[in-house]
């Protein structure tokens, strides 16, 4: 079971943006989030045992952390850095960054296809989209919308993968 839902936590980050929260036989009930210290000099994402609330691990990911989605088949998290323009990969199990991927300028959420064949990464500074490959986690297309200007920020993929 996953459950997403926003937080705020004025004392040790300057926003984390989103829980992730899964539970499995092969996990421990775990959560994640991503946070930029006060002074933007650290960027992380934290996992903690959702039963004590004790830290886990926190795992170094890139500047300005604003997005952090969990893939639907549990596997990776997905953090985008939007000082980076990146999006940093975490394995679930691993606890730790497999991949970094370089996407448009300011990354702010990632959507999966129902399958977890691909995901959408929306740049909003680069009027694009980012359409990644989630097994390799490298951006296989770039989806621009030069007219009208727009600025995306959420993203949705239709379960079936068809939008």
């Amino acid at each position: 079971m996953e459950s997403v839902s926003s937080t705020w936590d004025r004392d040790s980050c300057r926003a984390c943006s989103k829980e992730v929260r899964t539970r499995s036989s092969s996990r421990s009930q775990r959560t994640a989030s991503a946070c930029a210290s006060p002074t933007r000099t650290r960027a992380q994402a934290t996992v903690l045992n959702i039963a004590t609330g004790g830290v886990i691990k926190s795992i170094a990911v890139g500047g300005e952390p604003e997005g952090i989605d969990l893939s639907p088949d549990g596997k990776f998290v997905y953090v985008t850095a939007e000082a980076d323009n990146r999006v940093y990969v975490i394995d679930a199990d691993r606890l730790e960054v497999v991949s970094v991927t370089d996407v448009g300028a300011r990354p702010r959420s990632t959507a999966f296809t129902g399958s977890a064949a691909r995901a959408y990464v929306s740049a909003e500074n680069d009027a694009s989209v980012s359409v990644i490959d989630s097994s390799t986690h490298a951006m296989v297309a770039r989806i621009g919308f030069d007219d009208p200007p727009m600025r995306p920020m959420g993203v949705v993929a239709a379960p079936d993968g068809a939008h």
